[in-house]
């Protein structure tokens, strides 16, 4: 009898060990899956993060070329008081000048460059926007440019144009 009871205990025991070991077993795999979906959450918040974060620095770029393009546009303004004037010995003269170069040295200072435009270099409408065109009759000369009417200003580094230059171009007729 003893050793029916010692067998029992043992069977016991030997079930009681496979249930818990079944338990652990199951108890490790859902801790697994625990750690996949927290990784994942993980995962998730950094991408999360990052993409705020660049579209943070996009909407700064944005307000800051608005505010670059009115400045520009003052700049030029400038730019034709001084190639139009014919005083260049006035003091009030030699004031503007000074305004002029500046807001010119503010401009650099954030990175912006002006885009080089040439007569007769072809149009581009990535770089330029035509206000007119003029009529030509040679072939070689359509689609290029025939006036500057002001400068297109980039972001220096990366190329990304913050305003066309204004330009007329030739068209054949």
């Amino acid at each position: 009898m003893e050793t029916h009871k010692k067998k029992n205990i043992k069977q016991e025991v030997d079930e009681e060990n496979e249930k818990i070991d079944s338990r652990v077993t199951e108890l490790e795999e859902q801790l697994e899956k625990e750690k996949e979906s927290t990784l994942r959450a993980l995962a998730d918040y950094q991408n999360l993060k990052n993409r705020v974060q660049k579209e943070r620095e996009e909407l700064i770029n944005y307000s800051q070329n608005g505010l670059l393009v009115k400045i520009l546009d003052v700049l030029d303004d400038f730019k034709h008081v001084i190639d139009s004037n014919e005083h260049k010995d006035d003091p009030w003269f030699q004031g503007v000048m000074m305004v002029y170069q500046k807001l010119a040295d503010i401009v650099k200072m954030e990175g912006v460059e002006v885009i080089e435009v040439q007569i007769q270099d072809q149009f581009n409408p990535t770089l330029h926007e035509a206000i007119g065109f003029v009529t030509v009759q040679e072939d070689g000369d359509d689609q290029k440019i025939a006036q500057v009417v002001s400068n297109g200003y980039k972001k220096a580094g990366d190329d990304k144009v913050i305003r066309t230059a204004k330009v007329i171009v030739n068209k054949k007729s």
